[in-house]
């Protein structure tokens, strides 16, 4: 993948066995990119705890292999504009 036709896109995956595994499926099948991640202190609690908490991601992955990607991981993926809202210059 060339880093120049890649898109990034915005998801939320919940702290699930199959989801996760979905994900990590999906990102393997399309040749995605995980980019970044962010979550509230998982790391102090077990795996049971933090079942059905979600996780922020944003992947970089090409524009054609979106609709693959959210087929096989289930999730939706959002742009920018979509989760943050169109920035208007006044």
């Amino acid at each position: 993948m060339n880093e120049n036709q890649m898109v990034y896109r915005f998801t939320k995956i919940s702290i699930s066995d199959k989801k996760m595994s979905n994900f990590l499926y999906a990102i393997f099948i399309t040749n995605a990119k995980l980019q970044s991640y962010h979550h509230l202190k998982l790391e102090k609690y077990t795996r049971k705890q933090n079942s059905g908490h979600n996780v922020n991601v944003v992947i970089g992955i090409e524009e054609d292999k979106i609709p693959q990607f959210e087929d096989l991981a289930g999730v939706t993926l959002q742009t920018s504009d979509d989760f943050q809202g169109k920035m208007k210059i006044n």
